[in-house]
């Protein structure tokens, strides 16, 4: 109710709820909405066969569209204006952002990318009873998640080949106790690839 209050007076904003989630948006592509409905339940699904739930979870979980980029911009908060798509706990959403370049397709598909990702970070949250885990543990589930496929039917497969490989390159130069007790500004200080 609160979520559905929030958008009441604001032009062109509507609602889907789903069996997981509360989806609040003023996206006008209705592909696009359909294939972020359809992939965050079945991303879901995904995480919970890695992670399964001690308990049903009781929170539902709100993702925001935006149908731009200049709007999102102005929603998130200034630490994240690089993203194009952020799991905010605060705020317990999830806010997903159109890219201002590419196809409406390409679009599309970085938009679910970043659905898988971010959803991650939203499951986890809401898995761990409102608790916000390592950073390191955190991030590489949700780029692992990144390379969700699910062509072949209710099975998931997972390709995590470009991760590994650049995991791997990375990997002569890293020392594993130096980043596990790491914040975000020192975690990301590498640099986001890294």
């Amino acid at each position: 109710e609160k979520v559905i209050q929030n958008i009441r007076n604001l032009k062109d904003w509507w609602y889907l709820e789903t069996e997981n989630f509360i989806i609040v948006s003023n996206l006008k592509n209705k592909k696009t909405i359909n294939d972020l409905q359809y992939n965050l339940e079945k991303s879901r699904s995904a995480f919970m066969k890695y992670y399964p739930l001690k308990i049903p979870l009781k929170a539902v979980s709100v993702c925001r569209i935006f149908e731009s980029r200049d709007e999102y911009l102005s929603y998130i908060p200034e630490q994240m204006k690089f993203s194009a798509g952020v799991w905010m706990a605060d705020k317990k959403e999830l806010a997903i952002s159109p890219m201002n370049w590419g196809s409406q397709s390409d679009n599309r598909k970085i938009m679910i990318d970043i659905a898988y990702h971010e959803g991650f970070h939203q499951y986890l949250y809401y898995a761990a009873d409102e608790t916000n885990s390592d950073v390191w543990f955190n991030e590489r589930n949700a780029c692992f998640f990144e390379g969700i496929d699910f062509k072949a039917g209710d099975k998931v497969k997972i390709d995590a080949t470009e991760r590994s490989d650049r995991m791997k390159k990375y990997a002569a130069n890293f020392r594993a106790a130096s980043f596990i007790g790491m914040d975000y500004p020192q975690f990301y200080s590498g640099g986001k690839e890294q």
